[in-house]
């Protein structure tokens, strides 16, 4: 069951950033792969920390997709 859990957030969290590729957001999309990977490779020694791991990228990658503030602040020059 938790294997299935894990497989599930791990979709959810793919599809949500392709989803920010597609609308445009390409700064929360790479932050959000950039966190993925750092979680990856931090957490790869044990299969809890891999979970926790993998919740804790959702939440961030759900949390940046719902909220429409800008990373970073454009200026016309």
């Amino acid at each position: 069951m938790t294997i299935a859990l894990m497989g599930l957030v791990t979709a959810l969290n793919f599809i949500i950033i392709m989803i920010k590729f597609k609308v445009g957001r390409t700064e929360d999309a790479g932050l959000d792969l950039v966190l993925l990977i750092t979680v990856f490779y931090v957490t790869s020694g044990s299969l809890a920390g891999m979970q926790i791991g993998m919740i804790g990228s959702f939440v961030i990658s759900a949390y940046l997709y719902f909220s429409k503030q800008s990373l970073f602040k454009k200026r016309i020059v």
